[in-house]
């Protein structure tokens, strides 16, 4: 499975395209009579067309015809990463009018690759952040966090339990102490768990 770097890389190859006409190719296998960009809208093919090029699904993007931002999985515009699909209302409506990748994020807000823009071409864009409506995060690699064993996790509650210990008892104390060890043991991997979370809400505020 590829990056978002991977993803980007496919995508910022296209910029410069001025038709749409390979990517509904690519998705209707030929069978749809091309016209133009704006008759013809692509932005949403365009995003189907680079993840499969990478080999990346993106569940909630299930194709370039019915990308739905309501049904779940939607990323906070304000938490957008390099490689998140990014949906963009025009009119006020917070209705999807428009789709496309992130490239960087900023304080006025993000530069995005999208098909189908400036004149129906695949361009590089700035994109402030009233125009944002959220973002879809594709199943990258990097995105796919390693777990702890059971048995790696005990093991390290053990070790840190322990070193804790020393700075109250002595090493023979330590050793011989269970209930000492058992709430440390168990308060380590609260703390673990309660860490992740703490951390997950700061990439939210992005802090």
């Amino acid at each position: 499975m590829a990056s978002a770097q991977d993803l980007l890389r496919i995508a910022e190859a296209e910029v410069g395209n001025t038709s749409g006409k390979k990517y509904w190719d690519w998705y209707w296998q030929g069978s749809w009579e091309w016209s133009d960009g704006w008759s013809t809208p692509y932005c949403a093919c365009f995003v189907s067309w680079c993840l499969a090029q990478a080999g990346v699904k993106c569940p909630w993007f299930p194709n370039a015809m019915a990308f739905d931002w309501s049904i779940g999985g939607c990323v906070d515009k304000y938490s957008l990463q390099p490689g998140d699909a990014v949906a963009f209302d025009w009119d006020g409506d917070l209705g999807g009018d428009h789709v496309g990748f992130v490239k960087s994020v900023h304080d006025w807000g993000i530069v995005t690759v999208e098909g189908n823009t400036n004149g129906g071409v695949v361009a590089e864009c700035q994109r402030v952040w009233s125009v944002v409506i959220c973002g879809l995060r594709p199943e990258y690699t990097e995105n796919e966090e390693e777990e702890m064993t059971d048995a790696e996790m005990r093991k390290l509650a053990k070790m840190c339990a322990e070193e804790c210990a020393g700075y109250v008892y002595s090493e023979k104390d330590k050793k011989r102490n269970l209930n000492m060890y058992n709430a440390l043991h168990w308060g380590f991997v609260y703390i673990e768990q309660l860490a992740k979370k703490v951390d997950a809400i700061a990439k939210k505020l992005g802090i």
